[in-house]
């Protein structure tokens, strides 16, 4: 279930990016007089950046979770894409934080919380718990018992 959600937000990521570089085009044909602020435009970009890594590694630990969710043998690389993704999500949220602080000085109100970056453990933990009991299940060992 948690590799399906990775791959639909996978697609849900990648409609993001498509919205933001329209975003970016219609923000620079709209701008006669200004500019944006080249620390806003660096954001938007590291965001597209960040946006196709980020989709690309949740489709591919999406799909091999799915297709080897059944597959015990196959916990131990899962145990570790799991533990990958956990990497990503706290390099994200460290990066994140500290843009969001160089950009608090900026008209825009962009803002940050902790909680965001929190919650974006969510599905890397759910994904690494299933891994783990998959492991359990090919060693023999109950799901049930941690």
């Amino acid at each position: 279930m948690v590799s399906i959600i990775l791959i639909v937000g996978a697609g849900i990521g990648v409609l993001s990016v498509l919205l933001l570089v329209a975003l970016i085009g219609v923000i620079n044909q709209l701008a006669t007089n200004e500019q944006m602020p080249s620390d806003l435009m660096n954001l938007m970009v590291f965001a597209i950046i960040m946006g196709v890594v980020g989709g690309a590694v949740d489709l591919v630990v999406g799909i091999m979770g799915v297709k080897n969710a059944a597959k015990p043998e196959k916990a131990n690389m899962l145990i570790v894409m799991g533990i990958g993704l956990c990497v990503l999500q706290l390099a994200s949220m460290i990066i994140s934080l500290k843009m969001y602080q160089d950009l608090a000085g900026l008209p825009s109100g962009v803002s940050s919380s902790p909680v965001t970056g929190i919650l974006g453990f969510a599905l890397p933990v759910l994904f690494l718990i299933g891994a783990v009991n998959l492991r359990k299940q090919a060693r023999g060992v109950g799901s049930h018992g941690w």
